[in-house]
């Protein structure tokens, strides 16, 4: 395994991509409360809400390595590597995704409109994530300048007042509607997303104790629990079955308990001295790792390649019953898209796409 990974923080990421097609194999579900039964519409909840934190530690595991990067490198050689890692196959994917529409969508859109979309708005619905990444890595220098520069007392102010802008005044103006400046001028997305980067950075040291741990695990159920119950109560006794997404959102209260629990939980976890071995010799995890961000490129076009019968058949979330329907089709998304990403890594000329 290479030196430079650590194996707590590449099962995060495969465990966070694999919720993130989760998510997207129940959302379907949730605004179809009308049309299908409650049990159904419930598995989907359940799946979705135990999934929501993978946003959020994808945002904190970029923190946890790439601050202090950023104040060791020059920005210039920063800002490069990013743009061979992350920009060249945004844009490259971005114009898949826009010929996509065009070719198997059947939508009205000309090539001329390509680059004013990119600018203006996500080409393909989930590629909202990597404008938000790279907004974290033009401001990481100056993120990085504030750290070594302020005390742990001043990052946890920082922490704590961004946590009290981004959720609880949120909660507050929307169940006892007490609206306050900061909702009549909500703030950018650059800004919530920002706290979890600062966030992943300033516990990145933190080790917990055994008790710690089990109370951790506690406070995981309890945010899922309100997270499932939250949405149900707004969706269906508040709303008559109009989806209400409020409990779901990546800056609520109850998300982000669910993201630093789970965060703490594996990188505080011991593993198996044979696993460590198997994967000092194998680097098996680390190699699906690396794939994570080629997987998070093309998964879209897998769930759509299964749902539109390309191959002949259809498949999705609800082929089986859903409790087993969601994370089957999710895992079988999860393999191809991981096993399309392997061969396109060893094509001279393509891999780059899936860095």
């Amino acid at each position: 395994m290479e030196k430079s990974r650590q194996l707590w923080a590449d099962i995060l990421r495969i465990l966070a991509i694999f919720c993130v097609i989760l998510i997207h194999s129940a959302a379907p579900l949730l605004t179809r409360y009308e049309e299908i039964t409650i049990y159904a519409w419930w598995i989907g909840n359940l799946y979705n809400s135990i999934s929501r934190w993978c946003i959020p530690v994808f945002f904190m595991l970029s923190g946890t390595f790439l601050i202090q990067k950023a104040g060791t490198e020059t920005p210039f050689r920063f800002y490069l590597k990013r743009l061979k890692r992350i920009f060249i196959p945004f844009v490259i994917w971005s114009g898949i995704y826009f010929l996509w529409r065009i070719y198997v969508n059947n939508e009205n859109l000309n090539i001329a409109l390509f680059f004013p979309l990119l600018i203006k708005e996500p080409v393909y619905y989930h590629l909202w994530f990597i404008y938000v990444l790279m907004e974290l890595y033009l401001f990481a220098p100056v993120i990085s300048s504030y750290i070594r520069s302020s005390n742990r007392n001043n990052q946890f102010y920082f922490l704590f007042l961004w946590f009290s802008i981004i959720s609880v005044f949120p909660t507050l103006n929307h169940f006892y509607n007490t609206q306050t400046y900061f909702q009549s001028s909500m703030p950018s997305q650059l800004f919530v997303y920002s706290g979890y980067f600062i966030l992943g950075y300033f516990i990145r040291e933190i080790s917990i104790e055994r008790f710690v741990k089990k109370s951790l695990v506690l406070v995981f159920i309890s945010a899922f629990l309100i997270t499932a119950s939250g949405t149900w109560y707004l969706t269906v006794y508040k709303n008559d079955g109009d989806f209400d997404q409020f409990f779901y959102e990546y800056f609520s209260f109850n998300v982000s308990l669910m993201a630093i629990s789970i965060f703490l939980i594996v990188k505080c976890s011991r593993l198996p001295q044979w696993i460590i071995s198997f994967e000092n010799r194998h680097s098996f995890v680390g190699k699906v790792a690396r794939c994570v961000p080629g997987i998070y490129f093309l998964h879209a076009i897998v769930i759509a390649v299964f749902k539109r019968g390309f191959l002949g058949f259809s498949f999705d979330e609800l082929t089986i019953s859903p409790s087993a329907g969601i994370p089957v089709f999710a895992t079988t998304v999860f393999l191809i898209s991981l096993i399309l990403t392997t061969i396109i890594k060893t094509i001279p000329g393509v891999k780059h796409i899936v860095p």
